[in-house]
């Protein structure tokens, strides 16, 4: 289902992922101090995969399964 052009949204969100990723990062050197290095990444890991799993649930018919699976197994 295609979607009308919004530039402003568009700017929108590409502001806000720089943005979380800025906060992310500055969290990481912040944590370095007093955490092992590992745990840091797995705590940016689960965070991430949490943040992407809930996108991906709000999104109906089934967002996991590719419209093409054989250029996916292809690819991989």
């Amino acid at each position: 289902m295609p979607q009308s052009d919004n530039p402003l949204r568009g700017i929108a969100l590409s502001t806000s992922a720089c943005a979380v990723f800025a906060i992310a990062d500055t969290t990481s050197k912040f944590l370095s101090a007093s955490l092992p290095v590992i745990e840091i990444q797995w705590i940016r890991y689960l965070l991430f995969f949490g943040m992407a799993a809930v996108l991906a649930a709000r999104v109906p018919d089934r967002p996991f399964r590719p419209r093409n699976p054989t250029l996916q197994i292809v690819r991989g």
